[in-house]
This record gives structure tokens, C-alpha cells and sequence, in this order.
């Protein structure tokens, strides 16, 4: 079923919008960027990409919708509609466990949205929370026998969440140690 309604997408996406280059007068070659455009502010092109998305091609189905959103920034229902489509998938990708791609997906139904919505930024912030968390737990992981490797991990936890202290104070200790064992002659 996703299959034929894939193929659907793909379908309306390309032939639908060559309905229009019947204006085009003999001899002449309408512009690429004219056609993406058409394709872009074609109703159907949102739903093709929110078919996509469904689908399971979520890149492919992004790339649909924010051509559709980049062509028509104010048409305010369909990015309500695009933006809870995303939003959806990340909710999904959330139960599943996959809690960095699905705050990936939430950064980009807000993009495209235009706005967040209350239930958007309370999911974003605990997996924020979630993610610097499991970061910090990889550092002091790693920190026993790969202090680089803790201290990407530790960085990484900082960028989710930049007011963890634990990351903070980790990440400055282990680079005060990398500097020490750096300085610490070979033996001979």
C-alpha cells in the first residue's frame, strides 16, 4: 500500500504540474526553475510530500515540503497541516527510542510550520534533556580508556543542553588531563 501510494505521489508530482506547460508557446523552452516552481505551488505537491513522508522517505518527503512552503509562505493552513505531518513522524520515531532523529524532525515541523506549538517544545526540551543525559552517560563511558572520545561525547551533551553542569565540569577536567598527559615526556 505505501508502495502504490508512493508511486501516486511521484506520479502527481511530475506529470501534474507538465499540465500547465500547454502554455508554453511552440519553440520555446520554459525555464527549469519555472517548472520547479509550479511543481512547488501545486497543492498536490504538499500532499505528495506528506506522502512520501508516510511513506517512510522522510528525506525525500522534507525535501517536497519545504519547496511547498518555500513557494507559498503564507498559506498558513497547509504549513499548520505540514508541520503536524512532521510532527507525527517525530512522535513515532520517539516511541521507537530513536530520540535524536526524532528532535530532528520536530526542529524541522517547526521550520516549516513557521511556529512551535506547546506539546512541540515541551517534547523538544525532554529530549534535549534526554539526549545531553545519555551523551554525558558516554562520556563517563568512554573517559577510562578514550578521553577524546569523552570529551566529543561531553561536547556533543553540551550542545543539547548547555546548562548541564556535570557535562560542564566533566568536559573541563578531561581537557585540563588531555593537556597534562600531552605534556608528559615519552619515556626513552
Amino acid at each position: 500500500m505505501r508502495t502504490a501510494r508512493f508511486l501516486l505521489a511521484t506520479f502527481l508530482v511530475v506529470s501534474l504540474p507538465l499540465a500547465g506547460v500547454a502554455d508554453v508557446k511552440p519553440g520555446t523552452v520554459q525555464p527549469f526553475a519555472k517548472t520547479d516552481m509550479v511543481a512547488a505551488a501545486n497543492p498536490l505537491a504538499a500532499e505528495a510530500g506528506l506522502e512520501m513522508l508516510r511513506a517512510g522517505d522522510v528525506n525525500g518527503g522534507l525535501r517536497e515540503l519545504r519547496a511547498y512552503v518555500d513557494a507559498n509562505p503564507g498559506n498558513r493552513a497547509a504549513r499548520q497541516k505540514i508541520g503536524a505531518a512532521v510532527a507525527d513522524r517525530a512522535r513515532d520515531l520517539q516511541v521507537k527510542g530513536s530520540r535524536e532523529q526524532a528532535y530532528q524532525l520536530y526542529e524541522q515541523a517547526v521550520s516549516l510550520r513557521g511556529e512551535s506549538t506547546p506539546e512541540w517544545t515541551t517534547q523538544m526540551q525532554a529530549l534535549r534533556r534526554a539526549l545531553s543525559d545519555e551523551y554525558y552517560s558516554n562520556g563517563e563511558r568512554a573517559y577510562r580508556t578514550d578521553v577524546a572520545l569523552a570529551i566529543k561525547q561531553w561536547e556533543t551533551s553540551l550542545r543539547y543542553d548547555p546548562q548541564n553542569l556535570k557535562a560542564s565540569t566533566r568536559l573541563r577536567d578531561a581537557r585540563a588531563a588531555q593537556e597534562k598527559l600531552k605534556n608528559i615526556p615519552p619515556p626513552k
